[in-house]
């Protein structure tokens, strides 16, 4: 069977980058991350390049592509996951088109569709929504709009938890949308039932659809340090 060679597209500080690269330590997902492109400097690419990691930073735009789709045809993608700041062109997203592309966005979509960093945080809190969490879906042409795969939901408590706290449970209910949605299209049986988890530190998430989550990542340790 062929490995499944991830490469991941990022703009910012990696959090996501380094859980994949967990969840492939651990051996939740099978498969290689053979590299790291970067449409800006930033710790993420930084990090690949200290691991060893093919990592180059390009100068994407949807009126220039070509440098993207040359690293992709190197590097001989076949799931590509988007967190760059940027609308792939649909020529790249054909041109592609057998690989998987996946992108991780953080609120419960169809809710907050372009927004980026914490501004769909930010306006959940200002619409004092009692759920907020993170989507993983298929890349499309039109942003935030392509075919859910796992949605990472929790309660929110703005008047108990502070907005620290609501941004580590949003980047663990965007971590596990990701594995789910991982697991998932390498063909991971699904689970009937949604499922919650609750860690020591009191964070409760729940994720759906998802495969059956690994005792792993319902350890606190899974999740620190990264």
């Amino acid at each position: 069977m062929k490995t499944r060679r991830y490469v991941f597209l990022v703009s910012g500080g990696g959090g996501n980058l380094r859980l994949l690269a967990k969840f492939l330590a651990f051996g939740l997902l099978k498969g290689e991350l053979v590299g790291v492109l970067a449409d800006r400097p930033c710790p993420a690419l930084s990090w690949a390049q200290e691991k060893g990691i093919f990592a180059q930073q390009m100068s994407y735009r949807q009126s220039q592509p070509e440098e993207l789709r040359r690293y992709l045809a190197q590097l001989q993608a076949d799931l590509i996951i988007t967190n760059i700041h940027k609308i792939i062109d649909a020529q790249t997203l054909a041109q592609f088109s057998e690989a998987h592309w996946l992108n991780l966005h953080y609120s419960i979509l169809p809710a907050f569709a372009g927004l980026i960093g914490l501004a769909p945080l930010e306006a959940a809190q200002k619409q004092h929504l009692p759920f907020f969490g993170a989507t993983a879906h298929l890349v499309e042409e039109q942003l935030d709009a392509g075919p859910i795969l796992a949605q990472g939901i929790f309660a929110t408590a703005w008047q108990k938890k502070t907005k620290k706290a609501h941004i580590e449970q949003t980047f663990r209910a965007g971590g596990l949308a990701l594995w789910a949605a991982l697991a998932q299209l390498e063909g991971q049986e699904l689970a009937e039932q949604p499922a919650a988890i609750q860690w020591e530190n009191g964070q409760r998430i729940c994720l759906h659809p998802s495969p059956k989550i690994p005792e792993q990542l319902q350890q606190e340790t899974f999740w620190q340090n990264i």
